[in-house]
């Protein structure tokens, strides 16, 4: 009821669910470093240059999934081809 108090019938329509700040937001020092890493190794995959920052960069390292998200948008990884058959 304080939502149809302060904001009327406005107040009974959906909120935006979106959260304003996310906490596991990977911080833009981060993801600098492991562009930078992919950019003196551009031939290794996700996995080495995870190894690679950990033995660098000691603490709680991004997952793989985070890796590869930085590179799609960074443009640093080609889609694999589709066979077909």
């Amino acid at each position: 009821m304080d939502r149809f108090y302060e904001y009327e019938w406005n107040g009974f329509q959906e909120n935006n669910r979106k959260p304003n700040k996310s906490p596991d937001r990977l911080s833009e020092d981060l993801v600098c470093d492991i562009i930078n890493i992919k950019g003196n190794h551009l031939t290794w995959g996700t996995k080495k240059i995870l190894e690679l920052y950990k033995k660098r960069y000691p603490g709680d390292p991004p997952s793989l999934s985070s890796i590869n998200r930085i590179f799609k948008r960074a443009g640093l990884v080609k889609p694999k081809r589709r066979q077909y058959q």
